[in-house]
């Protein structure tokens, strides 16, 4: 466990979120807080604290228990990896090792992306609640703590199960059969530039504009010849906005782009997709592939919000 200063039970209740953002510090064991200290920490909230302040804090503790979760599916520092020497096992800890024996390499390789995607988006109310200056640190950590601690030694294992439905629910993380088409999502990164090694072939570079350049591979499973098509770029924005790029960028060079080129049958067509995209957007991305008529779609990446 690691710790930024021995303080008490603020600290090894603050060290919960430190450690869920990988805050470097020195090691410490973490002991479990009591009954006692759980059912009266909201003597710790301050007068001041607004229904505002209660609202945030609260979606803290609960982005808390759902980082430190898929932290633990991954490897990473979490203190449920504490709670578990500590506490021992329960049918929670059970339950959710159970999940991460099945995590595929596409699952993990989205988890890795989710959770750092929601770590910085929380990042501002963890700097004002949780800063070694804050009024609400030795609140907002004992009860971070003592929620999780429930649900760690609870017999309910819904929590669990919940974070279950929503990792198999990636199933089209990166391949699907689409119409006639079997179409994998290779990579997907974003830069301010193609990357084609020839200023020629480069797409024109605008202000306020970087590109996202997707490595497909295109399978016709029909008996004939069939024309693929690109599809939409989505990007789901953290304030609930859902925007279509319909537009690709014209790349003039060889593995770039479909051009109404069509595919003889069982043949694979390895390709690159670009779509130009503001600089400053940050949210989750999405490709759904043309002719699609159950608008499907596969994750690409996530782009955090600009510092």
């Amino acid at each position: 466990m690691q710790s930024a200063n021995k303080s008490g039970v603020c600290t090894i209740a603050c060290v919960a979120f430190l450690v869920s953002y990988g805050t470097e510090a020195s090691d410490t064991k973490f002991n479990p807080l009591s009954d006692e200290t759980c059912s009266s920490y909201f003597s710790y909230l301050p007068s001041s604290a607004t229904a505002e302040d209660k609202k945030s804090i609260n979606n803290l503790s609960v982005h808390l228990a759902m980082s430190s979760s898929l932290r633990y599916l991954l490897g990473r520092d979490s203190i449920i990896s504490d709670m578990k020497t500590s506490l021992g096992n329960t049918p929670f800890i059970a339950k959710l090792d159970d999940v991460k024996k099945k995590l595929g390499v596409a699952q993990v390789d989205y988890l890795r992306g989710y959770i750092s995607y929601q770590e910085s988006l929380h990042k501002g109310q963890m700097q004002k609640y949780l800063n070694k200056d804050s009024e609400y640190k030795k609140f907002v950590g004992t009860e971070s703590i003592c929620s999780l601690q429930s649900l760690y030694k609870s017999s309910d294992t819904s929590q669990v199960e919940m974070i279950e439905k929503f990792v198999n629910a990636l199933a089209l993380v990166e391949d699907a059969k689409f119409g006639n088409f079997q179409i994998k999502r290779e990579s997907c990164k974003v830069s301010a530039s193609v990357g084609t090694s020839n200023p020629y072939s480069e797409p024109e570079r605008w202000d306020g504009s970087q590109f996202i350049v997707i490595d497909a591979r295109f399978k016709n499973l029909d008996t004939e010849g069939r024309l693929p098509s690109e599809g939409s770029l989505i990007i789901q924005t953290s304030d609930g906005r859902e925007l279509r790029y319909d537009t690709t960028e014209t790349v003039m060079q060889r593995g770039y782009g479909i051009y109404f080129k069509s595919i003889n049958p069982l043949v694979t067509m390895p390709t690159k997709i670009v779509y130009r995209i503001p600089t400053d957007i940050s949210g989750e991305v999405l490709w759904e592939p043309g002719r699609n008529a159950g608008k499907k779609r596969l994750w690409c990446t996530f782009i955090l919000p600009k510092v």
